[in-house]
């Protein structure tokens, strides 16, 4: 970690500013009751006691670790208290100055007294402030997340709106090349385009789709695949029944395989397989693929992944997994439980 990115992290110039101001304070009473030199080694003290201060309140403020509110202040306090110890006994034993001794009551346990007070007043002074800090920097990563999160949907609606073509007009032509097709092998290929486009269409608007739909939908897309690489792909899908009612977001095998498609070659001396299963009990759905990566691949967009990944991050929190293992380009989503009533929304993190 850079110096420049830790001055950022703990806020170290507003910190600066405020233990100024504290050391201030407590050097203008001083200087008149024990003279200016011995008020200035106080300033320098009180200042290296809250500086010290605000860097452990912010280190306690911005640790995930510490849950709540009350958690955070009391951790502040009793560093707060420690400190003020600490640096007295420092100031006693190493520096030589006793910053209590103009104090009435100097007995050691009205000494004890009064740094614990001062403890718990400067680390509350500098919690508030911090936490002040804390609140409006969460805010505004809030706003910005929201932000992001809109100009994603736009562009995942230009995107579709880029890809949308005249459904009637295309449906028509389909019914009219089903008719006039002569042999039985073009009227199947038309019909499952035809249940491709119409799948698509109808899941455009919606968060998810069952597994049993999905790969409905996988058997049409992989009849136009094989049509087009005549037997060079080998898809293997060993999927128990018993997952099938599971929900995913639409269309995110046809991407997986699609993306297989894209990156690796696929001819007859060099077959293409890709398995499609269910693994850890039916909580991930895993699609894989040998490597055989083309030489050269057209630089594109990287959509296909990225759209998966969104998908799963905005429904539901999740994360999707991607690794290369012994030789096979692997990706794993969650399935997600089919339950009535149950709706998905944006996950709210």
């Amino acid at each position: 970690m850079s110096y420049r990115s830790i001055f950022r992290k703990y806020r170290l110039a507003t910190g600066i500013c405020i233990c100024l101001f504290l050391a201030v304070f407590a050097l203008m009473p001083r200087k008149y009751v024990t003279g200016y030199a011995r008020g200035l080694d106080t300033a320098f003290i009180s200042f290296l006691f809250s500086f010290l201060c605000w860097i452990a309140v912010q280190w306690i403020i911005y640790r995930s670790s510490f849950k709540t509110f009350a958690f955070k202040m009391l951790s502040s306090i009793l560093v707060g208290m420690l400190l003020s110890l600490l640096l007295y006994w420092v100031a006693v034993h190493w520096i030589n100055i006793d910053l209590v001794s103009s104090i009435e009551d100097v007995q050691e346990y009205g000494k004890i007294r009064f740094l614990l007070a001062r403890g718990i007043l400067f680390s509350l002074f500098l919690f508030f402030i911090s936490y002040i800090l804390y609140i409006s920097d969460q805010s505004q990563k809030l706003r910005q997340q929201a932000e992001d999160a809109k100009r994603d949907q736009l562009e995942a609606r230009l995107y579709a709106l880029q890809q949308q073509i005249n459904p009637h007009f295309l449906f028509n032509a389909l019914n009219t090349l089903l008719h006039i097709a002569q042999d039985q092998e073009t009227k199947k290929y038309v019909l499952n385009f035809s249940e491709v486009f119409r799948y698509q269409l109808n899941k455009n608007d919606k968060p998810l789709a069952t597994l049993r739909e999905e790969l409905d939908f996988t058997n049409a897309y992989l009849h136009i695949l094989q049509e087009r690489f005549e037997g060079a792909l080998l898809v293997q899908i060993e999927i128990d029944e018993t997952y099938l009612s599971s929900q995913l977001p639409p269309l995110t095998i046809q991407l997986l395989i699609e993306n297989a498609v894209k990156h690796n070659i696929v001819d007859v001396e060099n077959p293409l397989k890709i398995e499609i299963y269910v693994e850890n009990e039916g909580g991930l759905l895993v699609v894989q693929n040998q490597l055989q990566l083309k030489s050269s691949v057209e630089r594109g967009t990287g959509m296909g992944l990225k759209i998966i990944e969104d998908r799963y991050r905005l429904l539901a929190g999740k994360s999707i997994c991607i690794e290369n293992v012994d030789g096979y380009f692997r990706v794993s989503v969650h399935l997600l439980p089919n339950v009535s009533g149950y709706e998905y929304c944006y996950y709210r993190r």
